[in-house]
Order: C-alpha cells, then sequence, then structure tokens
C-alpha cells in the first residue's frame, strides 16, 4: 500500500531560489560561443554523429527495426518528423525515441559480443586485445 502524501507548503514563498534552473541553463546557453569548445572535441561530435546516422540506416535491415517502428508509431500516431532510414514520418519525440531505440539495440549487441570475447574460453589475450583495440575504435 502506498503511504499517503503530504504536501507541506514553504513557510516564506521568497525563501525559494531567484531562478530556476531551467532559466540558469538557458543564460548558459544563450551567452555560449561554440569557439569556446576545442577542435578535438568538435572533430570527435562529428564523428560520432555519423556514426550514430550509419547505426540508425543500417539497423533497418533487421526485424527489430520496423518492429520497434510499428510499436512507436502505433502509440505516437503520424507526425511530421523524419525517421532516419524509415518511409514514416513521427512526432520529434517520437522519432527520437525510435532512433535511441535502435542505438540502444545496437550498444547492448556490441556490449555482449565483448562480453563473450573476455570470457576465459576465448582463447587467450589476443582476442581479447582485439576485441578491445574495436571498442577504442567506435568510443
Amino acid at each position: 500500500m502506498n503511504a499517503p502524501v503530504t504536501v507541506l507548503k514553504s513557510p516564506r514563498p521568497e525563501a525559494v531560489a531567484a531562478s530556476l534552473i531551467s532559466e540558469d541553463l538557458a543564460r548558459f546557453a544563450g551567452a555560449f560561443s561554440t569557439d569556446r569548445i576545442p577542435a578535438a572535441v568538435t572533430a570527435r561530435a562529428k564523428h560520432l554523429t555519423l556514426d550514430a546516422a550509419g547505426i540508425a540506416l543500417a539497423s533497418t535491415t533487421y526485424d527489430f527495426a520496423h518492429r520497434a517502428m510499428t510499436a512507436i508509431s502505433g502509440l505516437a500516431g503520424p507526425g511530421d518528423s523524419a525517421v532516419i532510414g524509415m518511409p514514416a514520418r513521427l512526432p520529434l519525440r517520437d522519432a527520437a525515441l525510435e532512433f535511441g531505440a535502435r542505438k540502444a539495440r545496437d550498444v547492448l549487441e556490441f556490449a555482449q559480443v565483448r562480453a563473450l570475447h573476455d570470457a576465459p574460453q576465448d582463447g587467450g589475450v589476443g582476442r581479447r586485445h582485439h576485441v578491445e583495440l574495436e571498442a577504442r575504435r567506435f568510443q
């Protein structure tokens, strides 16, 4: 059973912080200049974005991607945002969710493959070293 909820009111509303976290974040983002981002960070972000888009396109050949699309589009309904590699359009939030489902599947599969290669019966250090090199390549 759930315990009853007691709502406490602040005795002094003025004691609440003057600004919300979202307001602080908005001020930071508004004043931020991309010139402050190191070139190596920008290059890495571009690489990771391209990698994620490639995974989104490649994963459309697997059944799970179409099942996710069917489920999400059935709940979300039509929208105006493109879904990478799919003919349907969804609301932006749901298009991002569908993409995230495909990316998460890729991350989980990679972790499972690595766990198999790291197992004691993998044949020794050579294979484990190879998998670690491959992992670094995708990070």
